[in-house]
């Protein structure tokens, strides 16, 4: 959560330049616990990022690089 902004209970959606998305992952790595929990990074290319669609009361901040699921 200090990285992006929770839309579910556990999900998240984060704008992030390369770096700020390694230092993410490396302080993810450090603290899930690999036997019960999973994190998924799924990066978005600017085009892919125009076709997101927010259906109901969802909002989507503009100009995300990465979704953190």
């Amino acid at each position: 959560k200090d990285f992006g902004v929770r839309i579910q209970e556990s999900v998240f959606l984060a704008t992030l330049d390369e770096s700020l998305c390694e230092r993410m992952v490396e302080r993810l790595t450090k603290e899930v616990d690999v036997a019960v929990d999973s994190v998924v990074v799924f990066g978005l290319c600017a085009s892919c990022a125009t076709r997101v669609a927010a259906i109901g009361a969802a909002h989507l901040p503009e100009d995300q690089d990465y979704y953190v699921l």
